[in-house]
């Protein structure tokens, strides 16, 4: 998975060399794989492919990084790998997935295992501009601002008010059907969205305080989160079976709710859950316009 040739662990920063004539501009880690975009808009996958996740339309795994060819003549735009499927976005607004396909989340109306890129179907008649692959589910967003979920939905992920798998994508309506979303992101059942305005909202699972609402409840459709304003970026992950959130904003404040397991989301809060956001307190993001301020806890 570490793209160098050999199964060797790394204890510290190695670079990968994806094509000596690219360079990559975005990069994404799943459970055992990874994809990496270059400025040309080419496609790279290396680790485990057993599953079909590398989408080099066989099950083999990759010591060292391979270029997608079933995507040689698309552009891509965004990637997105999780455990065992991987997304890809390209400049013409289309979107496919490969990889296992148990409970949908690849979005083409079924479960098979798909090994090369497809084409989502569903998707056709969006522009497609950014992508998310979570544990069991997947999110798409479009250039309009719409949200799509397909897959796994037995914990709200994907936001339609019930707990229902779908099998190919449906457009998440309730209280981002009046906004604009800008960004996506598909965790451990659990989903975040960034609004134009930079509300941030959450939904799924509600475990470790990962949606950030304050408690751990599960919520079946988009919830704003009421204690983060100003969002920039956001951010699902996974820790193990424990799962949490991270959030930027606009001030360049750093955030993160959810499981605080081994001290996994490094805001000194060691074994403790984060039920409501809380800034890093050493950690300013370039671009923020706030001036500096003594640590503070964002609830």
């Amino acid at each position: 998975r570490l793209g160098l040739g050999e199964e060797g662990d790394r204890a510290s920063p190695t670079i990968v060399a994806v094509c000596s004539e690219s360079r990559a501009v975005a990069v994404s880690a799943g459970g055992a794989h990874s994809l990496a975009l270059t400025a040309e808009g080419h496609v790279w996958s290396f680790g485990d492919g057993a599953l079909g996740q590398l989408g080099h339309g066989d099950l083999s795994s990759q010591l060292r990084p391979k270029r997608i060819e079933d995507l040689r003549w698309s552009r891509g735009t965004a990637i997105s790998a999780c455990v065992v499927h991987s997304l890809v976005a390209t400049s013409d607004g289309a979107a496919y997935s490969f990889g296992h396909g148990n409970s949908g989340r690849l979005g083409h109306g079924d479960t098979a295992r798909q090994p090369s890129p497809r084409r989502i179907g569903g998707l056709r008649s969006e522009h497609i501009s950014a992508v998310a692959a979570g544990a069991r589910h997947s999110l798409a967003l479009s250039s309009g601002g719409s949200v799509f979920s397909f897959g796994w939905g037995v914990c709200g992920q994907l936001g339609h008010g019930d707990k229902r798998s779908r099998l190919v994508p449906e457009r998440v309506c309730g209280a981002l059907a009046a906004v604009r979303a800008v960004a996506v992101s598909a965790g451990c059942e659990h989903s975040l969205v960034l609004a134009a305005g930079g509300a941030v909202y959450s939904f799924g699972y509600g475990s470790h305080g990962r949606l950030g609402h304050g408690d751990e409840e599960e919520r079946l459709e988009p919830q704003p989160i009421a204690s983060l304003g100003g969002g920039r970026t956001v951010g699902a992950g996974q820790y193990g079976l424990a799962a949490y959130s991270v959030a930027s904003t606009a001030s360049g404040d750093a955030l993160a709710f959810g499981c605080g397991e081994d001290d996994a989301l490094g805001v000194g809060a060691r074994s403790e859950n984060l039920l409501r956001p809380r800034r890093y307190p050493h950690l300013r993001l370039a671009g923020g316009g706030r001036k500096e301020e003594s640590p503070r806890e964002c609830c």
